[in-house]
């Protein structure tokens, strides 16, 4: 029996299970958990309320909940019927809203990881988290969402990251052990196994220093290698661990085995999501131990599921991108060698980007005794706190910072106060008194566009639109693993994103544009716009020099305007050149400044003079520098 609990906000549930005609319960690229159903809806008014995106979902098959998550995405289409495609992941999706700044030394187990950026949701139970192994390297870690650097800890390690029910979160070695059923022919309506030989490797070859062979492992024949030079490693121990990831990751590449049969022989195998099963249907060519990576509930007369086993084509490129490094087992593992160690960090850098010095954040502290720069009707306390004198009723004082050579990007502000019988305002400026942020809060983050490095340029080729041309995503980036392939096929070609060109971003609080291109030619006036709308767009034009990747950065102020644009508007950024191939590559788009002298203003207000003055105790620049 199925049971599909839809919550709402106030707390109270529905049980839309006899309304539901799709159910799918799957790994996502195999490692994110998600529920995708179809509802059709016979009270619109009542039952859309329960299927809003954010609303918790749980379904329970014969009285044993099997998933537990929120809401995701949900699409509404109206036929005979209403009906809503839902999709909803586990709790762990809640990480993706968090973004995070941490630094991990050498040492750090991976589970101390995976606890660490738990604890940023509540109500986690983190007693099924593993230790597993160390880090190899100091790991820097900046503007990333909390799942990503999660996931990325998993496949680094070769582990389960899940989230059960009850908010169980469990991440443990993906180790065969005993299969939790069989399944053979008797129990299969139909079975189609398909594989893709190519990525189905069967054995890992390292070769180390001074072209040793440091490792090999297979299994079967062994006659798909896969080798890995790494001229930095000598430790066979540790060039074996790192095969036994890899071989593990490539038993699950390049074949699928979905298998048809009834709800009833389904329910008496009593297996669960990821559960490993012995599959023995030798007519096909399939006698092996493997995982189960999605459950298809097909509702009916006689009700059907059709399993998804084993792993997966190569149409899931996130998971076969090897995106915490070149070597996908190389991050973690035991303590190494210099030599390998520095082999290890600088494969978790871009080498294309020149490391000027080690990165490292850099926090400027104000402490009591505070310094005071154009101080107006404020003075220090016997604590050393600035505070109004006596009898006034407002007061300023500000706080500058000019960071060094070695300044990367601005990370965040911070400072504390006591309110007294009094407000407090502070703003963020730069020196010419030009605010970059009025009345910030006491954690204040510094706003990029996008939120996230390299969002608008990694692997997503799709959400790019052009004319004159053709588009592909790259593996020739400088500052990401990816970067977008521009090929012109007429006179001239323009470029631009997103493809929808209705962005609608209010730029007016960014100071510059930051671009990264790269071509073989020379394109002397390659034109760059912020677009909002044909007639009315900003436009710069730079003299593009071909041969190597090249970093622009637009002082946006100075760009012409055609038209009359607005930068509270703008729809989309263009590029427009008659190169035959141009290279896009991005971090942070829009910034809001670079290295240069910022400051804090400090206003303090009190309604009258014998009022208790607010006393301002701390005040601090953050930012990175290096790298």
């Amino acid at each position: 029996m199925i049971q599909l609990i839809l919550y709402r906000s106030g707390g109270d549930f529905l049980d839309l299970g006899d309304l539901c005609v799709e159910l799918v319960h799957e790994f996502e690229a195999r490692d994110l958990e998600r529920l995708r159903f179809k509802i059709a809806v016979d009270d619109p008014a009542t039952q859309l309320d329960y299927l809003k995106v954010g609303n918790e979902v749980r379904l329970t098959r014969n009285e044993s909940t099997v998933f537990e998550g929120v809401i995701y995405e949900r699409r509404i289409s109206q036929r005979e019927k209403v009906e809503v495609d839902v999709t909803a992941y586990t709790h762990l999706i809640k990480y993706e809203r968090h973004v995070v700044y941490r630094s991990y030394p050498t040492g750090t187990k991976a589970g101390e990881i995976i606890r660490d950026l738990a604890s940023l949701e509540e109500g986690v139970d983190t007693s099924n988290v593993d230790d597993g192994d160390e880090l190899l390297a100091p790991w820097e870690i900046e503007n990333q969402t909390a799942l990503k650097i999660m996931r990325s800890v998993a496949r680094g390690v070769n582990y389960w990251l899940r989230m059960k029910p009850n908010k169980i979160l469990y991440f443990k070695p993906k180790e065969a052990g005993s299969p939790a059923a069989t399944i053979e022919e008797s129990k299969c309506l139909s079975a189609r196994y398909s594989e893709d030989r190519w990525e189905l490797k069967n054995r890992v070859i390292y070769v180390g220093a001074n072209g040793e062979v440091l490792a090999d492992v297979s299994e079967g024949d062994g006659d798909l290698p896969v080798i890995v030079h790494d001229p930095f490693l000598t430790s066979k121990d540790e060039a074996e661990r790192r095969a036994d990831i890899r071989l593990a990751l490539n038993r699950e590449y390049g074949r699928e085995l979905e298998i048809l049969m009834h709800l009833e022989d389904f329910e008496s195998l009593g297996v669960d999501l990821g559960d490993v099963v012995s599959v023995n249907l030798p007519k096909i060519g399939v006698e092996d131990d493997l995982a189960v990576l999605g459950v298809e509930y097909m509702f009916g007369v006689k009700p059907r599921v059709r399993l998804h086993i084993g792993g997966r084509h190569q149409l899931f490129e996130e998971f076969l991108v090897e995106s915490i490094g070149n070597d996908v087992a190389a991050r973690f593992g035991k303590t190494i060698s210099s030599a390998e160690e520095t082999s290890t960090l600088v494969r978790s850098l871009n080498a294309a980007v020149k490391i000027q010095a080690d990165a490292k954040t850099v926090r400027l502290v104000n402490r009591p005794p505070l310094l005071l720069e154009n101080p107006e009707n404020v003075m220090l306390d016997g604590d050393g706190y600035a505070s109004l004198t006596s009898g006034s009723t407002s007061g300023s004082f500000e706080f500058s910072c000019l960071p060094s050579e070695l300044f990367t990007r601005w990370l965040r502000i911070h400072y504390d106060y006591e309110v007294g019988g009094g407000e407090v305002r502070v703003d963020l400026m730069r020196v010419d008194d030009s605010a970059i942020a009025q009345d910030i809060p006491k954690d204040y983050e510094f706003e990029y566009l996008p939120r996230q490095a390299g969002w608008w340029t990694e692997g997503n080729a799709s959400e790019w639109g052009i004319s004159g041309g053709s588009l592909a995503d790259s593996g020739n980036a400088v500052v990401s693993y990816w970067s977008i392939e521009a090929i012109r096929a007429d006179s001239v070609m323009r470029i631009y994103y997103p493809k929808s060109r209705d962005a609608g971003w209010d730029l007016s609080r960014f100071k510059y544009l930051v671009l990264y291109l790269c071509s073989q030619d020379d394109d002397p006036d390659l034109l760059i716009r912020l677009v909002c709308d044909e007639e009315n767009y900003f436009e710069a034009a730079i003299n593009h020099l071909g041969g190597a990747w090249r970093k622009y950065e637009i002082l946006i102020s100075s760009m012409g305007e055609v038209g009359s644009p607005t930068l509270s508007q703008v729809n989309s950024l263009e590029l427009e050149t008659d190169l035959p191939k141009l290279l896009i590559d991005s971090d942070h788009v829009f910034i809001p400044a670079t290295r240069e002298q910022l400051k804090l203003k400090f206003t303090l207000t009190r309604p009258s003079p014998d009022s208790g003055s607010p006393r301002i105790k701390l005040a601090k620049f953050v930012w990175r520098e290096g790298g």
